[in-house]
């Protein structure tokens, strides 16, 4: 007897199929927006064992096939799986159907065959979901000192992790690889001086969203600032996904491989973390065009922080800058301990001599359907299947000096006020005149319109922007600019302007980040 385990769909991001079909839908807002979505979840696949042509002597059967499920929508804080249903085939009375959670949730499939005949043998499955996705945020109250104490707490709850969990979710794998010497410190150098986790790991997710530019480039493609090892043969197996040291010394990587370095970096400081993956949707034009084949729906993979008993999972998307919530368009179908988890595995037992049959694997197939949110069904609106978000901070936008000299510098300052008792992390964007030059954003000093912000409950904080007004002005006209700032928690932009003109205050950014001096 031959039983031999077969991997049908390897990984999420590298080979599975996606299928989309969206209904009609009048209203503006998008699943990055919307507080709630309610969506259809088609899942199938098939395997199929054939009689080898080659052999001149048939005789082979197939007498049973195992299939286990990884890849099926799961409760979560974010997302509430109201309906699930299996339907399988061949449905003789010893087909077997089974939630199995041991270690490594999956649904089990069992087929078995009584007969011997030489046929070609096909056992196929769909599964169809109903689910809700929120975009709440992950209420953390209190401070949580760092570094951890582990065990976290000494008491079971629902969110409880046990020493086997924890010691799973903090050991280095094949592409979590933290062990490396030069992760450990670097991890350590980004957390140096906090004492606040929530604080602790904002600093990890800010730098990789920062310094690690998203790629799809495979490993074997070389990167910006890519350091090749002279030494490796041709001839080496190179894994498909490059692990987290490589995403750091490469500088770049998808995400899978951006969570892949999130994950590590928290992992080398005592913070457990694991994998998530699913589908999410998106806007960027070269994934929907290149990659996800016209579709606004495609494999993705996040990362969920496990801060203490009380909290539980905390989701952060590193790659879509989401940290401590993930917006209503990720659909979480599966979570593991490292990267490369298989959506499905098959097991058989068969007879046969030498290669008296073949076994033919079919991908797996999911599409995602947006439908209404039961909140706009009660309201009977004009059928948006999104409910907006509720703000959770307030945005203000100042010009320091609402006019300033040619040549002058000018400062814009944000302030930011969490409107929650709990921390939240928001990214503002910056909107600015194209021929104004940006010289830098406080607090991180990075210079860019884009910044990453952290707030603890009920804080209000000012985030100054600093820029020089050095166009080439022509005397006895002045100029009018207008500055917008934008989060992601806020639905509507905050706006600011600035009048230049030559007899106007001209004012000097000495030693930046200071208050301007005139």
């Amino acid at each position: 007897m031959l039983r031999l385990r077969l991997k049908i769909v390897e990984h999420l991001c590298g080979f599975l199929t996606l299928a989309f079909s969206l209904v009609a839908v009048v209203h503006s807002l998008s699943p990055l927006d919307a507080r709630s979505m309610t969506a259809q979840i088609n899942i199938s696949g098939e395997v199929e064992f054939h009689p080898s042509i080659s052999t001149s002597t048939p005789n082979f059967r197939v007498s049973s096939t195992q299939a286990k499920l990884r890849w099926f929508p799961r409760q979560s804080h974010h997302q509430h799986v109201k309906e699930m249903k299996i339907e399988h085939d061949p449905c003789a009375s010893a087909t077997e159907c089974q939630m199995v959670n041991d270690g490594d949730p999956h649904i089990q499939l069992d087929w078995k065959w009584d007969n011997s005949e030489y046929l070609t043998r096909s056992a196929q499955f769909s599964m169809e979901a109903i689910v809700e996705t929120t975009n709440e945020i992950i209420p953390v109250y209190d401070k949580i000192q760092f570094p951890l104490s582990l065990p976290l707490s000494m008491s079971r709850g629902a969110t409880s992790l046990t020493r086997e969990e924890m010691v799973t979710y903090l050991q280095a794998g094949k592409i979590a690889n933290h062990h490396h010497p030069h992760m450990q410190q670097a991890a350590w150098e980004l957390v140096e001086g906090k004492d606040d986790l929530y604080h602790a790991v904002f600093a990890i997710a800010d730098w990789v969203y920062t310094n690690i530019e998203y790629s799809l480039a495979s490993i074997d493609i070389e990167c910006h600032n890519t350091n090749t090892n002279t030494n490796q043969k041709q001839s080496t197996s190179i894994p498909r996904i490059k692990t987290a040291s490589q995403v750091l010394q490469s500088r770049c990587g998808k995400c899978d491989e951006i969570t892949a370095l999130f994950i590590s970096f928290n992992r080398a400081v005592g913070i457990p973390c694991r994998f998530v993956s699913g589908f999410s949707y998106t806007d960027d034009e070269e994934l929907i065009h290149n990659i996800h084949g016209g579709s606004r729906w495609g494999p993705h993979s996040w990362a969920e922080v496990y801060f203490s008993d009380d909290v539980g999972w905390v989701p952060f998307d590193v790659t879509y800058g989401q940290f401590g919530y993930v917006d209503a368009g990720h659909v979480l179908l599966s979570t593991s301990d490292d990267a490369e988890p298989l959506s499905v595995t098959v097991e058989y037992s068969a007879f046969g001599e030498g290669d008296a049959f073949r076994l033919v694997s079919h991908e797996v197939t999911t599409i995602i359907i947006p439908g209404e949110s039961e909140y706009e069904a009660r309201a009977r609106s004009s059928l948006p299947f999104i409910r907006q978000r509720g703000e959770a901070i307030d945005i203000r936008l100042e010009a320091q000096a609402e006019e300033v000299g040619f040549g002058s510098a000018a400062v814009v300052v944000a302030t930011l006020r969490n409107n929650r008792d709990h921390y939240i992390s928001t990214q503002l964007h910056l909107v600015k005149p194209k021929d104004i030059d940006l010289i830098s954003t406080v607090p991180d000093g990075n210079g860019k319109t884009t910044t990453n912000i952290l707030l603890k409950p009920r804080e209000e904080m000012e985030v100054p922007f600093f820029f020089n007004m050095n166009e080439e002005y022509t005397p006895g006209f002045h100029y009018d600019y207008t500055f917008s700032l934008s989060s992601t928690l806020v639905a509507r932009e905050a706006l600011t302007h600035i009048r230049v003109k030559e007899d106007a205050p001209h004012f000097y950014a000495r030693g930046i980040p200071v208050l301007l001096l005139g």
